[in-house]
């Protein structure tokens, strides 16, 4: 909140992050990176995804998965370098319900 109050651009981010099920990207590890669904939910959820190359436009991953109850799983792999420099749109939905998050690869540019 600034002094007025009000919500700041970062408040809608991290509420966005902060939900029950979220699918998200892991960092780099070997030649890929990780796309996970956490579920911190009492229910299981069946969770649909697209992971999607915002620079490119391609479609990198995108599937059904059902994730029990208070459970993570690894619903796919990625191909990366850690030199990449990639804006990743992840959009999920749940129960008829749509969401959506991000991920931007590689290290920062000096």
């Amino acid at each position: 909140m600034d002094y007025y109050f009000n919500k700041k651009i970062a408040y809608h981010y991290i509420k966005r992050v902060q939900n029950p099920i979220l699918v998200f990207i892991t960092e780099t590890e070997g030649w890929h990176q990780s796309v996970l669904i956490s579920n911190d939910t009492n229910e299981d959820v069946e969770v649909s995804f697209t992971v999607i190359d915002y620079d490119k436009g391609e479609t990198l991953l995108n599937g059904k998965r059902t994730v029990k109850a208070g459970h993570n799983i690894e619903a796919g792999k990625i191909w990366s370098t850690v030199s990449n420099q990639n804006l990743y749109i992840i959009t999920y939905s749940v129960n008829d319900k749509e969401y959506g998050n991000h991920y931007i690869t590689g290290l920062p540019p000096l």
